[in-house]
């Protein structure tokens, strides 16, 4: 689950031409071997220590029966099918098709951190099914600890990895030139089609963004646009949208842009009242969830409104034009995590309040319920109006955190079990 409610790395983005880049696998990697794995990783918006590929056979996939370790599940639960979840942490990918109940693991390739101690975070994990996933992640020249700083500083090759089984092999591409100052960000809307977004940091020279069409064995330089946001999905292969994720800098970036011909070219999605909006702390909840031409999007608003409100917003047309459906009135200054299960369902937690708001009615009305094991949620979402999961914070350092899942609409919480590797 993607947190969105925190501080992230600055992004700064330019447009880019349409050039074809061919993507070949590294000549440091065999890219029909299985990945070795890697250190306990955090979020993808901590720090990262980029690290050189290796390769070794991976275990056999294994089912969760102990507790989990003490290290940071990472999930966006975005596209994973109807009860899909997986969580990174460890150097090992952890895949589950029945909402965290049982699960399998495999290895993850070394430099496959989205967090560490020092540096930015390099590394991106995307998962569309119980048997494809990628990841990004910095290859051999890349600079260790990466700061961001551009070519003349920081150097970052990127490998793109895949897997049609599961995790049980890898194989491996290698992205064209030298993107150092930006930070990899992948999505795929199915199979095939895919894309990868070098979303440029505070210091960098600006962002690209390329496709694939054949499964990322390939990448060709599709485009791009001045700033774009972070928070990245396809809805499919067409249509991608790019959201502000917030950053530290703070960096102007629109809260919410979609490109509708295959990421060559960028727009405002055009949110009422946020137009134009580049505030750094109006942060998108995820990528807009669609049924068919409807479809829904949430905007957690501290910039422009004090104290910060949730803004609910659909459309029945496939995101070309938008309305403002709702704004949670669990007004708060703290931590507040949003999550749209459709245009009518949507559901709001508050920091450290134990308390959670629901509407079924696209927003008319609101129902405030306790929330029995969740004070706080770094990031939330719903399968539908009972099961839900939240990425919850620990007592343990910052940037580790533990996956949460509900049966009964959040009113009582349970934490997941993770194999123990």
């Amino acid at each position: 689950m993607r947190r969105v409610t925190f501080a992230f790395a600055v992004v700064w983005l330019v447009a880019a031409c349409s050039a074809v880049v061919p993507v070949t696998p590294s000549p440091t990697i065999n890219p029909d071997v299985p990945s070795t794995a890697g250190p306990a990783v955090r979020p993808l918006a901590s720090p990262s220590r980029a690290a050189s590929p290796s390769a070794s056979p991976t275990s056999a996939p294994t089912v969760a029966t102990s507790a989990p370790p003490p290290a940071t599940p990472v999930d966006d639960a975005g596209t994973f099918g109807a009860d899909g979840l997986w969580a990174v942490s460890g150097g090992r990918l952890f895949l589950s098709t029945d909402r965290g109940q049982t699960w399998t693991s495999s290895r993850l390739a070394a430099d496959v951190a989205p967090g560490s101690a020092e540096g930015y975070a390099l590394s991106s994990v995307a998962v569309l099914d119980a048997a494809h996933a990628w990841t990004a992640s910095p290859g051999p020249g890349s600079t260790v600890p990466y700061r961001g700083q551009g070519p003349g500083i920081d150097h970052l090759h990127v490998i793109v990895r895949r897997t049609t089984d599961g995790g049980a092999t890898w194989k491996a591409a290698a992205i064209a030139g030298d993107w150092g100052g930006t930070q990899p960000v992948l999505a795929f809307a199915d199979p095939r089609h895919g894309f990868l977004l070098l979303s440029g940091l505070r210091f960098g020279p600006g962002s690209v963004v390329f496709a694939t069409d054949d499964g990322g064995a390939t990448f060709r330089r599709a485009g791009g646009a001045e700033r774009l946001g972070s928070v990245f999905g396809a809805t499919d292969a067409e249509t991608v949208w790019a959201g502000n994720e917030g950053d530290a800098g703070p960096v102007a970036r629109p809260i919410l842009d979609v490109s509708r011909d295959g990421g060559r070219t960028w727009v405002d999605a055009g949110l009422p009242e946020l137009v134009g909006d580049v505030f750094v702390n109006d942060i998108a909840a995820g990528v807009p969830v669609f049924s068919g031409q409807d479809g829904a999007f949430a905007v957690i608003a501290a910039s422009t409104d004090t104290p910060t409100d949730v803004r609910f917003y659909r459309t029945a047309d496939g995101g070309r034009t938008w309305e403002l459906a709702a704004t949670s009135p669990m007004a708060s200054d703290g931590t507040v995590a949003a999550s749209v299960i459709d245009v009518t369902h949507f559901v709001v937690v508050g920091p450290g309040t134990g308390l959670e708001q629901v509407s079924d009615d696209g927003g008319q009305s609101w129902q405030v319920s306790p929330t029995d094991g969740l004070d706080i949620a770094l990031g939330l979402r719903f399968w539908d109006p009972a099961a839900g999961i939240a990425l919850a914070p620990t007592s343990g350092p910052p940037g580790l955190e533990t996956i949460a899942t509900t049966s009964d609409g959040g009113e009582t919480w349970l934490p997941v079990a993770l194999p123990a590797g």
